[in-house]
């Protein structure tokens, strides 16, 4: 991305309408200075023309995207409400029947706002049982629109499924046992029956994403065959979803309860600017969507991390010397924890490169579409528990578990969630894709769309060719008409309009009949009396045909040639060179005849 358009992005929304205000009162006034003021016409013209035809496209997409959500959410409350074949565990049966109550509560309180649930993107969020997915959702503080879901649902653990509706998304909170527990992997009624109902509904965009939820404490617990097992079970169940969904889509790691981390609390507890909380803590990958995970690629990142976390710990441990009194005192205390917070990153990034591997790198090459990597994201929703201090429990020969609580810390209080959410996930909605090959398939799309702007410009080229040759060859014609009588009126004198006088007055003679004369610089067939006829004929033929349909914008508001126009000149020529000979000799006439001379 552009510097510019970048830092511009991230101004507050204030400023960003007070730039482009400026920005296009500037653009406003220097046309009007340079451009002269008809042209400038036109140009507004044009432009309320593009818009006009954007916003009708725009309503018109949007009028599809519902029709095609009528039917899905219409399939989605009939699948719910269906009984489960194959099902006849009254638990499992009463499980389904909470979710279908839940469900066609949360869809028709969402139909009910006027929101298609196919204009917003889709995200499932997974992970083992416990690994905290609900509270990462619950504490993102991303916007969720009032009485669409109950805010404290899943507070016990998810049963199944939780639909949370959110101002930006709709965020699937699938239960963990869904993807843990041992049966046969996809075989879940509710969650092989969710996948098919979005391929046939959503069969362009089943789902927008997937967070990837690890618990910092498996990180720090689990064994290397635990962790084996578990990045296993959900390396199949992505294939699962891919193979049923037939799509490729972006995975964000998110490592949840990183409180749990030794350190992260000290490190973190005197943070509390919300922006500063809101932040995103962790890497995003620069890659190419179609690179190959690498997971040395992923190991050098988590390092640049803990060199940023090295250098925050030394500006914390200066403030905290320059602190006096108690409360430097018991900062001081707490030091040694604080100290410890990078190495603990570093401890747990060999198990958690190991689990991301067997996810994404192990059986990539016979994978035909390959999951997208997006980044790993460290995060905090809630401080239940005392830190998990690996080192110290080794220390003294006993687990992790065991070890004593030690300070009290505030409950509640998230970090480094909401930016992931809308700055990070919900802006690559669009990264989903059919193509094996994500960079074939966008050059394909930007090849399709360059050529067809290239094809209606040679159209329009062609159009206006065409009518620029139409109008110039009827001009023409006009103007042969027009030129020479308009030189001879134009010359004022007598004798110049004379010569387009149908009749011609001689003292000696009388009146002369002069019709089939012809008019000076123009052509022998042109005689007097016929044109006046021809005029007439091609004024009716240009009032007919008018101005071609390209050059009708600017024909407003130029300065050229109108029926008006044409019509004002045919009166003259005729009052000239028919009506004012005719009245003239008529009066003639009438006065010789009033003295009793006749000629």
């Amino acid at each position: 991305m552009v510097p510019g358009i970048s830092v511009y992005k991230n101004l507050p929304t204030p400023f960003k309408i007070g730039l482009s205000v400026i920005a296009g009162g500037s653009i406003v006034g220097a046309l009007m200075f340079l451009v002269p003021s008809r042209l400038l016409w036109i140009i507004f013209i044009g432009l309320a023309i593009v818009a006009l035809i954007l916003v009708l496209y725009w309503r018109i997409l949007k009028w599809f995207k519902k029709k095609k959500a009528a039917p899905m959410a219409h399939g989605m409350i009939e699948n719910a409400s269906a009984a489960p074949q194959g099902v006849s565990d009254a638990a499992h049966l009463a499980r389904l029947d909470d979710l279908r109550k839940k469900f066609e509560e949360g869809v028709s309180k969402f139909q009910a706002a006027g929101k298609s649930l196919y204009n917003f993107p889709w995200y499932m969020i997974v992970g083992e049982p416990g690994s905290g997915k609900t509270e990462a959702v619950r504490h993102c503080n991303v916007g969720f629109p009032p009485g669409l879901q109950d805010q404290f649902q899943g507070a016990g653990g998810t049963l199944n499924m939780n639909w949370w509706f959110t101002d930006h998304a709709v965020i699937v909170d699938t239960a963990g046992r869904l993807m843990f527990e041992e049966v046969e992997t996809g075989g879940s009624v509710e969650w092989r029956e969710f996948l098919k109902l979005l391929k046939k509904y959503r069969p362009r965009c089943p789902i927008n994403g997937v967070f990837l939820v690890i618990p910092a404490d498996s990180l720090i617990k689990d064994t290397a065959d635990e962790i084996e097992q578990k990045a296993s079970k959900i390396a199949r169940q992505f294939d699962v979803i891919q193979r049923t969904l037939d799509v490729r889509f972006p995975v964000f790691v998110v490592i949840t309860k990183s409180d749990l981390a030794n350190g992260f609390r000290d490190f973190f507890d005197n943070l509390d600017d919300p922006q500063l909380q809101h932040q995103i803590l962790g890497w995003s990958n620069p890659a190419p969507l179609d690179e190959p995970y690498n997971p040395d690629f992923v190991d050098q990142h988590l390092k640049t991390i803990q060199k940023r976390l090295f250098r925050r710990r030394l500006a914390l441990l200066q403030e905290i010397v320059s602190e006096s009194g108690e409360a430097g005192m018991e900062k001081l205390r707490a030091t040694d924890t604080l100290y410890a917070f990078p190495q603990s990153l570093a401890k747990i990034a060999p198990r958690m490169a190991r689990y991301l591997e067997l996810i994404f790198s192990v059986g990539s090459q016979w994978s035909g579409k390959p999951l997208f990597f997006r980044g790993i994201y460290f995060t905090s929703s809630m401080r239940e528990g005392s830190a998990l201090d690996e080192d110290l429990a080794e220390s003294l020969g006993v687990s992790v578990d065991t070890l004593p609580d030690g300070r009290v810390w505030e409950r509640d209080r998230a970090y480094f969630l909401r930016d992931l959410f809308i700055k990070k996930v919900f802006r690559e909605k669009g990264l989903v894709t059919y193509a094996t090959n994500a960079k074939k398939q966008h050059l394909h799309r930007r090849a399709i769309v360059m050529i067809s702007a290239a094809a209606s410009i040679v159209l329009l080229l062609l159009c206006t060719f065409y009518a620029s040759v139409s109008l110039r060859r009827s001009i023409g014609d006009m103007k042969e008409y027009f030129e020479a009588p308009a030189k001879l009126i134009a010359a004022g004198g007598s004798q110049d309009a004379g010569q387009l006088e149908v009749i011609k007055s001689e003292d000696q003679e009388g009146y002369r009949y002069v019709g089939r004369a012809g008019i000076p610089e123009m052509p022998d067939d042109i005689t007097r009396s016929s044109l006046s006829q021809q005029i007439a004929l091609r004024v009716d033929q240009w009032e007919k045909k008018g101005v071609p349909w390209i050059f009708a914008p600017a024909a407003k508001f130029a300065k050229g040639i109108t029926p008006e126009k044409l019509k004002t000149a045919q009166a003259v020529l005729y009052e000239t060179a028919i009506l004012r000979p005719f009245l003239g000799a008529s009066s003639r006439i009438m006065d010789n005849q009033k003295n009793g001379q006749w000629r």
